[in-house]
C-alpha cells in the first residue's frame, strides 16, 4: 500500500474521478511510493493545482492530472462531458509542473537529480490510440482504466531507473509540498533554532567547567 500524505487526508471533497484514482493508486502501489493529493501551486501571481503527486525514492516524481467522464478531442480542442476545456489535460499538467519547479527554486528546495515527469489519468476511458493523443501526450503518459489496474507497471515507464535517490531528498520535497509548521506568537523558527543551539553550547561549556572544578577538588 502506498503512503498517503497526509495519512488522514479526507478526500470526500474531491471529484469522484480524482478520489477514485487516488484510492486505486494507494491500494495498488507498494510502500515505496508516496502520494500527495490536491497540491495547490501559486507562483508569479498565477494559480495552479496538481491533482496527485506520486513520488518514489528509486525513480522520481510523477505529477498526475485526472480527467473523468466522457472525453472528446475535436481538432485539438478537448471536451469533457460535452463541455469545452480551456486547456487540454496535457497542457494543464505541464504548466503546473513548470510552476512547481519555479516555486521550489524560489524557496531553495534542492531538486538536484530529482527526476520529474507528468501524466494524465482517464479512469473512465478504456483505451486510447497507440500513438497517444497529439504531440503533447505520448501513449506512455496516459493512464486509462486499463493502466490503473496495474499502475506500478504504467508508472515504471514514467520514472527514471538509473538508481535510487537518497530518501531524504524525496522526503524534503514532500515536506515542501506538505510542510510541518507551528505558527504562533513566539519568535520566528530560525530564532528558536538559534536559541536552542546557543543553549546547547552554553550547557556544554558549563558541563566542561563543572568537570574542571571536580578535577581541581580531586
Amino acid at each position: 500500500v502506498a503512503i498517503l500524505i497526509p495519512e488522514d487526508f479526507d478526500g470526500s471533497d474531491l471529484p469522484p474521478s480524482e478520489r477514485g484514482v487516488l484510492l486505486l493508486l494507494r491500494e495498488r502501489l507498494d510502500d515505496s511510493w508516496y502520494l500527495v493529493p490536491s497540491v495547490p501551486v501559486v507562483v508569479e501571481g498565477k494559480d495552479y493545482e496538481i491533482d496527485i503527486v506520486a513520488g518514489q525514492t528509486t525513480g522520481g516524481v510523477v505529477l498526475i492530472e485526472v480527467k473523468g467522464g466522457i472525453l472528446e478531442v475535436q481538432q485539438g480542442v478537448w471536451f469533457q462531458n460535452g463541455k469545452r476545456l480551456t486547456k487540454s489535460p496535457g497542457a494543464q499538467v505541464m504548466a503546473a509542473k513548470h510552476a512547481l519547479v519555479r516555486r521550489a527554486k524560489k524557496t531553495r528546495v534542492d531538486l538536484t537529480d530529482l527526476f520529474m515527469n507528468h501524466a494524465v489519468a482517464f479512469p473512465d476511458i478504456g483505451d486510447v490510440p497507440t500513438g497517444g493523443i497529439g504531440p503533447e501526450l505520448p501513449r506512455e503518459t496516459i493512464l486509462t482504466k486499463t493502466e490503473l489496474v496495474w499502475p506500478d507497471a504504467a508508472l515504471s515507464h514514467l520514472v527514471k531507473e538509473t538508481g535510487p535517490l537518497p530518501e531524504d531528498r524525496i522526503l524534503h520535497f514532500i515536506e515542501f509540498l506538505r510542510p510541518d509548521l507551528i505558527l504562533d506568537a513566539g519568535p520566528p523558527a530560525f530564532d528558536r533554532i538559534f536559541r536552542r543551539r546557543a543553549d546547547a553550547a552554553t550547557d556544554s561549556i558549563l558541563s566542561a567547567l563543572e568537570g574542571l572544578d571536580v578535577n581541581q577538588e580531586v
